[in-house]
This record gives structure tokens, sequence and C-alpha cells, in this order.
């Protein structure tokens, strides 16, 4: 339990950072901008649409990821790196679901936009780390497949090689 809380507080240290700096900036110093009158009910429709979306790319690769073995699956669990994006992923949801739920069902004023606005920043943060993880993902992934088709290739030429040599002494 108290080693699932270090890996969680240490993968969501940026966003902790941005939460204590947007409380710092629209909380407490005395920011004189009409953020409340920013975000018109279309916009938070929109804002409410993009983070129903960005939820369900969190569920299908949180699906994909655990029902299908991919080649890098070993490379992944060996570095411990499931667990980092596992956190990334649940507290993206989260935020994304805390977010989604002000824009949809919390009456907007200067309060409650200035609060939407700091889940607004932590959420696309978290977001772009995601996509940074599955583009690293996505490029050990590709060299592990180029290994594996040179290794394949490697075998088939062994092979003919082999069967080759077999024929010149069948042959003889």
């Amino acid at each position: 339990m108290k080693e699932n809380l270090v890996g969680l507080l240490k993968n969501i240290k940026l966003e902790l950072f941005a939460a204590i700096i947007s409380v710092a900036v629209l909380f407490v110093i005395d920011v004189n901008i009409d953020i409340a009158n920013y975000f018109s009910q279309n916009r938070l429709n929109g804002i409410s649409a993009f983070f129903a979306i960005t939820i369900g790319v969190y569920i299908a690769v949180i699906t994909i990821l655990g029902t299908t073995e991919i080649s890098i699956s070993k490379d992944i669990l060996a570095k411990r790196l499931d667990n980092q994006l596992i956190y990334i992923m649940v507290m993206g949801m989260v935020e994304d679901f805390i977010s989604a739920g002000l824009a949809t069902f919390v009456p907007i004023n200067d309060f409650t936009a200035r609060l939407f606005l700091m889940f607004l920043i932590i959420s696309i943060i978290s977001f772009v780390k995601f996509v940074i993880i599955l583009v690293i993902i996505f490029k050990v992934n590709m060299i592990q497949m180029a290994k594996s088709i040179d290794e394949e290739k490697r075998y088939k030429d062994d092979i003919l090689t082999y069967l080759s040599e077999i024929e010149k002494q069948v042959k003889k």
C-alpha cells in the first residue's frame, strides 16, 4: 500500500506542481481576469466532449495493453513501467472525470471557473504525459518488431542454406 502511494506521488509530481501554481495564481494572487465569462456554455460542452473522448482513449489503451501481449510487454514489466503507465492512466481518467463533471454539472461562477481551469490544466498535462509514454512504447515496440523480423529472416536464410547443403550432399 505504501509502495503504491509513493509510486503514485512520484508519477504525479508535475500535476501537483501545476495544481500548486494554479492555486497560487488563480486563488491566492488577486488576478483580475473574468474567467467565468470565458467559459461559455458552448465552450464547456466542447471541453466536456474532449474529456469524454480522452477518457475513452485511456480505457481503449488499458483494454488493449491489458488483453494483448505485445512484443515489449516483458520489457515493460521488467523495467516496472507498468505501474507508471497505470498511475498516469488512472489519475488522468480521474482528472478528466472531475473536469468533465465540473464542466457539465457545476454552475460556473468566479470560484468554480478558477477551479475548473486548474483541473483543465492538470488534465491536459496528464494526457500529454500519457501520449508521450505511448509514443515511447510505440517506438520500443517498433524496434522490437524490427529485431524480430531480422531474426526471422536470418532463421529462414539459415534453413535455406542448410537445405541447400543437404541437397548438395544428396546429389553426390
